[in-house]
């Protein structure tokens, strides 16, 4: 969350309303279409069960927006330095090898 919010804080202005607006949106889409409640409001496994059907929806602008919308989340938290440190990444000791490399080959 805190790496999606900082990208969104960032992003231009038209950019940060618009995707409030799909938020919101996405949030109260499961109610207006009858799964229950909110999307926030629903089981895990059921807003699971619900995003599964958007992406597959037979509507491609739904299904496209939808999908960027989870890249875009997913981009956000694979970017996020304590999600990666859990998986065992360790950005700078990468840093220091790639260093330690162009030094060792005379690399720029």
């Amino acid at each position: 969350v805190r790496t999606f919010d900082m990208w969104r804080a960032r992003s231009p202005r038209v950019n940060r309303v618009g995707l409030l607006f799909v938020l919101h949106l996405a949030e109260l889409a499961p109610l207006l279409s009858g799964a229950g409640g909110r999307l926030r409001q629903l089981a895990p496994e059921r807003r699971r069960h619900w995003l599964s059907r958007v992406e597959h929806l037979p509507l491609r602008a739904v299904r496209e927006l939808t999908r960027a919308v989870k890249t875009l989340v997913l981009l956000c938290y694979y970017g996020d330095p304590a999600v990666m440190a859990r998986l065992g990444y360790d950005a700078d000791a990468n840093m220091r090898r790639g260093v330690e490399l162009r030094r060792t080959e005379g690399r720029p």
